[in-house]
């Protein structure tokens, strides 16, 4: 326990350290629960996003697998023009909802994203114009539209991957960022409270010193 007299002065230390790390501790302690925040937030954005990824991936395999049944089955078992422009539908849509979803794409998404329309635009004017010909037109014509399906079928396929792979880097990075930022935070605050804790050791310690001295003196001078 501190004698009587050593307590106002230890109070003066305690205010002191208050003042001169009390501000910044502050803003430290808020900067740590904002941070926390945007961990939360891209952790949830980073959920919708490899959701709208999943789905979109799968909406596009359905329609290459049907694009593939048309390409190579005989004509009474390919999958009809309804089938067929529903699936396109479903493409587009999933692209769409995509976008939306994640609001924000990364260069690298917007690049995988506009190499997938080029090949998606192309593929569904020629499929479509495939479906019209009919009799004689589904010889030389349709011969090079399935040609050309098959190559665009596989830009499709290989946008579509491209885009998987940079959502999912994406997505990683954001969350290793926001995982940083947070952890930095904390530093932070620690080395506050740290530097608090030692600036109030050393003013303590320098109070008893003078403290202690100046009772000593008397004494001495008393002897003398």
């Amino acid at each position: 326990m501190i004698d009587t007299p050593f307590r106002p002065h230890i109070l003066l230390t305690v205010a002191f350290t208050v003042v001169c790390l009390g501000v910044p501790g502050l803003r430290a302690l808020d900067q740590l629960v904002t941070r926390d925040h945007e961990v939360t937030e891209q952790r949830q954005r980073g959920d919708i996003h490899l959701d709208a990824m999943r789905t979109m991936d799968a909406v596009v395999t359905r329609f290459l697998t049907l694009l593939d049944d048309y390409l190579t089955s005989e004509q009474d078992r390919q999958p009809g023009r309804d089938v067929l422009d529903a699936a396109l539908n479903e493409v587009e849509k999933s692209e769409g909802e995509y976008e939306a979803r994640v609001l924000t794409l990364h260069f690298s998404e917007m690049l995988a994203v506009s190499d997938f329309e080029k090949a998606w635009e192309k593929c569904r004017k020629v499929l479509q114009n495939d479906m019209l010909l009919r009799g004689d037109q589904k010889g030389e014509e349709g011969a090079a539209n399935r040609t050309e399906l098959r190559a665009l079928s596989y830009d499709i396929r290989q946008a579509t991957n491209k885009l998987s792979d940079a959502t999912s880097r994406v997505v990683a990075e954001r969350k290793r960022s926001a995982q940083e930022e947070y952890r930095e935070a904390w530093i932070h605050l620690a080395a506050l409270a740290i530097a608090g804790l030692l600036l109030e050791a050393v003013l303590v310690i320098c109070v008893v010193t003078v403290r202690q001295r100046k009772s000593v003196r008397p004494q001495q001078t008393g002897r003398e």
